[in-house]
């Protein structure tokens, strides 16, 4: 059992590092201008709120992922100038402080990209989850093209993401324990996630079709006689079957064009990687 704790430590070490050389690689020599999308859009709202003011992005509000970066940036003005709106629009180099808040984004965001993948393997250690399919989930879980573009970027998804998988965490606990705190702490983390990114929903929705699962795998004293013959194991196939051929069609067709069409020289290094790993 040690042996294999320290199996997964060594890997989510790897993972880690990987993600914090890759992501350092990329924006060490970006501008904070570079990427208009949401890089600057997200650093300028949580700076408002952190200084007092209300956001004035409300095409899509993202209101945790204000309230997560807005909060660091709180949290440092304590001890360091130019956290705060006023200090910093009286600054002598204001690009220069724009560039630091860039910086502290990115790391943030690699750090919760990182989170997440940890997040997962303790949802994999919660199911029982032998070690070399964990260490392979989590393989798959970092080469995933998605993850690259969140990596390059700072957006609410991964954070939205994040919070959702510690939602299913306190809900496997809740599973196991039948400790109310948990599903509190569950339905807390799952509003966060929505707030964060309501387009989350569509992860929520494959997580409720794998309840019935988990309370069979979960339980052992259950009665799942009915749950067995409605929520056969063919039917899970199926449902993973469907989503399989969906990830393909999408990487084969529409990944390739949407690469094709972008301008950063970056993500040709990483188009279809979890492609070919699959």
């Amino acid at each position: 059992m040690s042996s294999e704790k320290n199996y997964k430590k060594i890997t989510l070490y790897i993972v880690f590092f990987y993600f914090f050389l890759l992501s350092f690689s990329q924006f060490y020599n970006q501008h904070w201008t570079s990427i208009l999308d949401q890089d600057p859009i997200i650093i300028y709202n949580s700076l408002l709120i952190s200084s007092g003011f209300e956001q004035e992005y409300r095409d899509h509000p993202a209101y945790t992922t204000f309230l997560i970066l807005g909060g660091i940036f709180k949290l440092l003005s304590i001890f360091f100038e130019n956290f705060k709106l006023n200090e910093l629009l009286l600054s002598d180099n204001i690009d220069q402080k724009f560039q630091l808040l860039f910086y502290i984004s990115r790391i943030i965001n690699t750090f919760c990209i990182f989170l997440s993948i940890f997040l997962l393997s303790k949802i994999l250690e919660e199911l029982k989850t032998k070690k070399i399919t964990s260490i392979i989930c989590i393989m798959f879980a970092s080469f995933f093209l998605a993850t690259y573009e969140l990596l390059y970027l700072i957006r609410s998804e991964i954070i939205s993401l994040m919070l959702l998988l510690v939602s299913i965490y306190y809900f496997l606990k809740f599973i196991k324990k039948e400790n109310l705190i948990y599903s509190i702490f569950c339905g807390i983390f799952f509003a966060l996630a929505i707030l964060a990114k309501v387009q989350i929903i569509f992860l929520i929705f494959i997580f409720i079709v794998s309840i019935p699962f988990l309370f069979i795998y979960l339980k052992d004293n259950l009665d799942i006689s009915v749950n067995k013959k409605f929520y056969s194991y063919k039917t899970g196939i199926f449902i993973i079957s469907i989503f399989i051929v969906f990830f393909l069609l999408y990487q084969v067709f529409l990944g390739i064009i949407f690469f094709k069409e972008t301008n950063d020289e970056t993500f040709f290094l990483t188009n279809n990687v979890d492609f070919y790993f699959f």
